[in-house]
């Protein structure tokens, strides 16, 4: 008796889901769900399309050296590197520094204020033109 009723089930939903399912947002859905799924495939593509390079360029040759599998290397140690050095600048030659860069941002922030304070200038409208006779030929305000 189960069978019957699921299937009844079954049909009611098929139509519900029609009646909501215009063409138009069955096309989209197609769409979406290709593109979808033509993400997860490995084929070949349009470079036009992705942007990845073709296969010639991708199988050429490297430029980058790859180290060499015998015991040899030529690679630095990681253990040599050099110490920390001590010559760093003075207390009094970065409080200098810092006074000089103060004045000159406190100098640049007077400037502005100036700028931002001045007037700009009436914005000026180009002169109407004028109408000009010409001998011969009628003028605008006269009527034929």
């Amino acid at each position: 008796m189960n069978g019957p009723r699921k299937a009844s089930r079954n049909l009611i939903f098929v139509k519900n889901v029609c009646a909501i399912l215009t063409p138009r947002r069955a096309r989209c859905i197609l769409v979406l769900f290709l593109l979808v799924l033509g993400g997860c495939a490995d084929t070949p593509w349009p470079s036009w399309l992705t942007g990845e390079p073709d296969e010639s360029v991708l199988n050429a040759p490297r430029v980058v050296e790859t180290p060499p599998a015998t015991g040899e290397r030529d690679w630095p140690n990681l253990a040599s590197v050099p110490e920390k050095p001590d010559n760093y600048s003075s207390e009094a030659r970065r409080r200098k520094l810092i006074k000089k860069l103060t004045a000159q941002r406190r100098k640049a922030e007077e400037i502005k204020e100036r700028a931002d304070e001045t007037p700009m200038p009436p914005t000026l409208s180009p002169p109407a033109a004028e109408s000009v006779s010409l001998p011969g030929l009628p003028s605008g305000n006269s009527k034929p």
